[in-house]
């Protein structure tokens, strides 16, 4: 499938994807609820967890299909003191130069129970000459 119509960005309103879809409104391969559900550029596999916990190697997280964020669920993890909760997935890039990490994050009462606790997303990169690089985007 080729868009016609330039997105803004992954973050692009409902309008926005109302446009496409009323400009692809006719054709027998897209309808609109098939345009609300893409998700461009996306190389994580099942990211919304509408597969339960599929593709991730996971350590102390659940589906919630109760609370979704942009599809029918989410993850979820509840906090245990002196306990690390990780989710991880190995990702393939195509030939792009640059990527947008992008998450939606909710919390209920989030406490941090000492000076050395960490809540965030931790990347790790590994380039073609094999050398990584690990990135922690702090979020509390």
């Amino acid at each position: 499938l080729e868009l016609s119509t330039t997105l803004k960005n992954l973050g692009s309103s409902v309008s926005t994807l109302d446009t496409i879809a009323d400009s692809l409104e006719g054709t027998s391969v897209v309808s609109n609820n098939d345009i609300r559900e893409l998700v461009p550029f996306n190389h994580l596999r099942n990211s919304r967890a509408d597969d339960d916990m599929a593709y991730w190697v996971n350590s102390g997280f659940e589906a919630d299909g109760e609370n979704g964020a942009s599809g029918t669920a989410s993850f979820k993890a509840v906090g245990v003191a002196g306990m690390t909760k990780s989710m991880s997935q190995t990702v393939y890039p195509s030939n792009r130069s640059s990527y947008t990490l992008s998450a939606q994050i909710a919390s209920d009462d989030l406490e941090k129970l000492s000076d050395d606790a960490q809540v965030g997303i931790e990347v790790v990169i590994e380039y073609e000459d094999g050398i990584t690089e690990t990135r922690f985007i702090d979020l509390y």
